[in-house]
């Protein structure tokens, strides 16, 4: 099972959002995570994607920790999806980029892997285009090339000088 993740706390969540949740978790058990169509709408459905190990509040590996922490420091901010339904989404205020737990479901883990043809977790895509992992978040954030990458997605707003 796959779970989409906030750095915001989940207070005043009601009883159908909870439920909504529960539903994406049960739901994404059933989808061939191992088809290209279902990695494309996933990909391209928000203008900045993550496939981690554990959740932005508490990544499992130093590598998906670093990759929150830069995307943290520049101003984007995790989305929340509450139905599986791609054209149904709703998010928090702000909300730009969605993060995905792989550990919780070893067919996704393996099939972006198979879908990006890149072997490591994390993996990092904007605008439906793979960017790379860890190393190369890293290199784009040290370069100062991460934030326009981002702002050209729509996945920041852009500074105002």
């Amino acid at each position: 099972r796959s779970r989409f993740y906030t750095t915001e706390p989940a207070t005043g969540v009601d009883d159908q959002v909870q439920q909504a949740i529960h539903k994406v978790r049960d739901d994404l058990s059933f989808i061939n995570f191992g088809g290209n169509i279902f990695f494309f709408q996933i990909v391209t459905n928000a203008p900045c994607v993550v496939f981690m190990k554990g959740t932005p509040s508490a990544p499992q590996c130093g590598f998906s920790g670093a990759v929150v922490k830069i995307l943290n420091t520049v101003g984007a901010l995790v989305s929340l999806m509450l139905d599986c339904d791609l054209n149904k989404r709703s998010f928090l205020l702000g909300a730009k980029y969605d993060a995905y737990d792989v550990l919780e479901n070893p067919a996704l883990r393996e099939g972006i892997k198979k879908y990006s043809d890149w072997p490591t977790i994390p993996q990092i895509f904007l605008g439906g285009e793979f960017v790379g992992g860890c190393d190369i978040v890293v290199q784009h954030f040290k370069a100062g090339e991460l934030v326009p990458m981002l702002e050209k997605v729509g996945a920041k707003e852009k500074e105002s000088k």
